[in-house]
């Protein structure tokens, strides 16, 4: 699928393996220096970020590979850009889960950098049809739905972030005061990403027969 292609598949793991170390890292090694504790709102954030680290990974991995292979150089070099954006926001985020002054924060601009990549993705597929694409290339239609549906989901999270920290609780997101904000945050994320995981399930765990099936060549075939 090209040598950008290749390369984020092998930037990625790079990638994750520095957030994982760094966030253990941070996270535990305060509590073992015993300058830190391990308490339950530290533990949940821990838990959120692993979540979000697992499902921004396979989403990752999944979108990239949806790329047909006569793409531009410009989208390939768009989507490369902003997927190392992300990940160096999963980085900060990674140093930052012990800090909720700036977790929750930096939680937000995550969902931001990923809905500004889909929404410019949107604008520039729009339009696009099945032609000149090979017969095992994604269809344009499950390509742009499936980017329609990322986009909401960021959405729908940054609208949940203000209204709870906001409306709700008049709270800033570097708040640390704002445990209820808080808490509401990490529930929702919780049950999003669960929600994404269940309704894109073979997308996340059986990409090849996912992308088979919704092939340029499989949707031509009469039903």
């Amino acid at each position: 699928m090209g040598e950008e292609n290749n390369l984020t598949k092998v930037v990625i793991p790079i990638i994750l393996g520095l957030v994982i170390t760094d966030t253990l890292q941070s996270t535990f090694r305060p509590v073992f220096e015993a300058s830190g504790t391990l308490s339950l709102p530290l533990m949940a954030r821990l838990f959120v970020f692993f979540l979000m680290t697992f499902r921004f990974y396979l989403g990752a991995i999944g979108y990239v590979n949806t790329e047909p292979k006569r793409l531009s150089a410009v989208i390939r070099a768009l989507d490369f850009f902003f997927f190392f954006l992300t990940f160096c926001v999963f980085y900060m985020i990674s140093l930052s889960v012990s800090h909720p002054e700036y977790f929750f924060l930096l939680m937000v601009i995550l969902h931001a950098v990923d809905a500004v990549w889909f929404a410019i993705a949107l604008v520039l597929s729009w339009n696009a049809t099945n032609e000149g694409l090979a017969s095992d290339d994604l269809s344009t239609g499950t390509t742009l739905g499936l980017t329609k549906f990322f986009f909401f989901l960021d959405i729908v999270t940054l609208g949940m972030a203000f209204f709870t920290y906001q409306i709700v609780y008049g709270a800033d997101f570097s708040d640390t005061n704002a445990t209820g904000a808080q808490w509401t945050f990490i529930a929702f994320l919780t049950v999003i990403s669960l929600a994404d995981f269940w309704m894109l399930k073979d997308f996340y765990f059986k990409f090849p027969e996912w992308r088979k099936s919704r092939s340029v060549g499989a949707a031509a075939k009469p039903t």
